[in-house]
């Protein structure tokens, strides 16, 4: 993962800014410094964090800015593909020195200085065996196939529509709808890589990786 410094203000040349995982979901729209979403405040003021730090740099590659600053998160993208369900995002700290370091966001308007996650993966299969992901009351759920640049749902239930949603390993959604019992939906103009489907029926919930390849 790498994050685009864009000014360093005051302190000395030395740091420690070190990326934990988030221990509890939040809402990106809604989350501010006192809450994970609306009506849901975080136990501490910033956010929830597990404690012990994945990865920090302490030796900055100072310029006045316009730099960027990789951290080694790989171990964690691991664990997240492994079990989604535990995916909540990162969150960087600022844990020793007073020095401010300015980084672009998400919303940053020039995209190129946008935080960015690479992920390579090797012996990946542009396939996912069929199988469900979500029973519902009736005993049905979801079969996923992967397509070029792409994946088909369809809905091997007879009784109850389930809700899916497909999001990049960083939390982010990309999409959301309804699977209807007899019925298919294909999504169309994902770029290559592993995304996490969330699939919600009656009584439970699952998720799973589906690797897109070129």
């Amino acid at each position: 993962m790498e994050l685009y410094a864009l000014a360093y203000i005051g302190g000395s040349k030395t740091g420690d800014y070190s990326v934990f995982k988030i221990s509890r979901s939040w809402i990106e729209d809604e989350a501010t410094w006192e809450n994970a979403s609306n009506g849901q405040p975080w136990s501490k003021g910033g956010g929830d964090y597990v404690s012990k730090a994945i990865a920090k740099v302490t030796s900055w590659p100072r310029t006045n800015g316009k730099t960027w600053v990789p951290y080694d998160v790989l171990a964690t993208v691991q664990e997240f593909v492994k079990n989604p369900t535990s995916n909540f995002g990162f969150m960087l700290v600022n844990t020793k020195s007073s020095q401010e370091i300015n980084f672009a966001s998400s919303e940053n308007t020039k995209s190129e200085q946008r935080p960015k996650l690479t992920i390579t993966y090797d012996g990946a299969t542009a396939v996912v065996p069929a199988r469900r992901t979500a029973e519902t009351a009736g005993g049905g759920g979801v079969v996923v196939r992967a397509r070029h640049r792409g994946m088909h749902l369809y809905g091997s239930g007879v009784f109850s529509t389930v809700t899916f949603t497909v999001a990049r390993p960083d939390g982010k959604c990309l999409h959301t709808g309804l699977v209807a019992p007899g019925k298919g939906v294909v999504l169309e103009g994902l770029n290559p890589g592993v995304y996490i489907l969330t699939m919600r029926g009656k009584i439970r919930q699952r998720s799973r990786a589906v690797t897109i390849l070129p």
